[in-house]
């Protein structure tokens, strides 16, 4: 099976020549099929990640999470999804999985 291919640092990854944003299960734990992630900040990564997410699909995955600070590792995607009513409210990054596109 044909998975996903991301880059460290990268918010994207790639499947079947398309770029998808890159979305982490934790933000669903006690909330799916809602996504609530509270880290949005001023980080100029945000502004182009919330206009693919807006496109209407993302890929979830799931991550390494390390003790204190450092970054998040992708350790595998779950699958694609189409996504709904993206918004960012009080620094929270907020949508609706809508349906599941294709499993990994």
């Amino acid at each position: 099976m044909i998975t996903p291919k991301g880059r460290q640092g990268s918010w994207f990854a790639r499947w079947q020549g398309k770029d998808y944003p890159c979305v982490h299960e934790r933000w669903t734990r006690g909330t799916w099929p809602e996504y609530a992630d509270p880290g949005v900040d001023d980080r100029p990564e945000w502004l182009p990640f919330v206009e693919a997410l807006r496109k209407g699909e993302a890929l979830l995955t799931k991550s390494v999470i390390p003790d204190g600070d450092g970054p998040w590792r992708r350790s595998g995607y779950t699958g694609l999804y189409e996504i709904q009513d993206v918004r960012v409210q009080d620094g929270t990054l907020r949508f609706t999985f809508a349906k599941r596109v294709h499993s990994f």
